[in-house]
């Protein structure tokens, strides 16, 4: 393989990157960022790869040219109303009975140190029932699913595999496969709500998935290039959403930073647009986000409502060039980070 990282040494992964930030995709584009990916991959592509492995049509949603094969770029379904955040989509539910192997996998990414975490969001559509899984791995050499290079799991979200009762709200009236179930066993409403759909007249109730945040270690794989692949791999469920997928420099909280605050991540960093701000706390508690300039003014405030994590996106368009602090403020304490905003290229 030395030909091969020789060769992409210099290379650049195609996404949005700051000082603290080796990789950003959060897949808003003014046109179809799938247009611009690979279909297969080769062993060494530099482009992101949507490899289609199972080649059957999904059924899911139909479009003008046909239904979507793949991972497919789509509005966020955390919600029912039209909005403009977009992540990409893979559906389970398929046109003949075979397991979905929709693979959506990174350019080459270096990782320099042990320092590196992978942030990403995603959402099972719905739940319990037809709760989707997905995988997130790692390969060190080709981009190949076929040479079995994809060897490491980073992430395994579990899929339903069998009910007692489809229409239950109840997890224990389900099996799934081993992993992660959405919103912690759907125990955290702050990632799903209750929703139907309509099925021969009836409505259905479901929980309706919610993008969550996970984050995984990358120290294992410090000084070696790797492509991250998220791997669709469930059987006739339904939709999964990927989102925000990102490579950051996990900063250390400083000594001021109060044990009750787990993690404040800020990213990219610096940032022309938009940024996202990424948070965890021991217990939910109110809190409170805010965005200051250099003479102390505030210019943007968010509130989370009572979650005690969640990765947010703040809009700066309107911001001038220059140096902000950003506030995470709880009634136990508050820390913060330096932002520096730069004009659009």
């Amino acid at each position: 393989m030395a030909l091969f990282f020789a060769t992409i040494l210099g290379a650049q992964p195609k996404a949005t990157t700051g000082q603290d930030t080796l990789f950003f995709q959060n897949f808003e584009s003014a046109v179809d960022p799938g247009q611009q990916m690979r279909a297969f991959p080769s062993g060494h592509d530099e482009e992101w790869v949507n490899y289609d492995a199972d080649g059957a049509d999904g059924l899911c949603i139909s479009g003008p040219d046909g239904p979507p094969t793949g991972w497919f770029w789509e509005s966020d379904l955390s919600t029912n109303e039209p909005n403009d955040n977009y992540a990409f989509t893979s559906c389970s539910w398929l046109d003949r009975p075979v397991r979905t192997m929709n693979w959506l996998i990174t350019p080459p990414i270096f990782i320099p140190d042990d320092e590196q975490t992978l942030f990403w969001r995603s959402l099972s559509l719905q739940g319990p029932a037809y709760h989707d899984g997905y995988k997130v791995l790692v390969s060190t050499g080709s981009n190949i699913p076929e040479s079995e290079a994809f060897a490491d799991t980073l992430f395994q979200q579990a899929e339903m595999i069998a009910y007692s009762n489809n229409t239950s709200l109840n997890p224990a009236d389900f099996l799934f496969s081993n992993g992660y179930i959405h919103a912690k066993t759907y125990t955290d409403t702050a990632f799903f709500f209750l929703d139907t759909f309509v099925d021969n007249n009836q409505q259905f109730p479901f929980l309706h998935g919610r993008l969550e945040p996970h984050s995984v270690s990358l120290e294992k794989y410090a000084g070696n290039w790797v492509f991250i692949a998220f791997l669709h791999d469930s059987r006739d469920d339904y939709m999964v959403q990927v989102d925000d997928i990102t490579v950051l420099k996990r900063q250390l909280v400083s000594a001021q930073t109060p044990d009750f605050i787990r993690q404040f991540e800020l990213f990219p960093n610096p940032s022309s647009g938009e940024a996202w701000v990424y948070w965890s706390t021991q217990h939910t508690v109110p809190n409170r986000f805010f965005i200051a300039n250099s003479q102390g003014q505030v210019v943007w405030t968010y509130i989370p409502d009572g979650l005690h994590s969640g990765t947010q996106q703040m809009l700066l368009p309107t911001l001038p060039t220059g140096v902000y602090r950003c506030v995470l403020q709880t009634p136990l304490g508050t820390t913060s980070k330096t932002l520096l905003v730069q004009s659009r290229p």
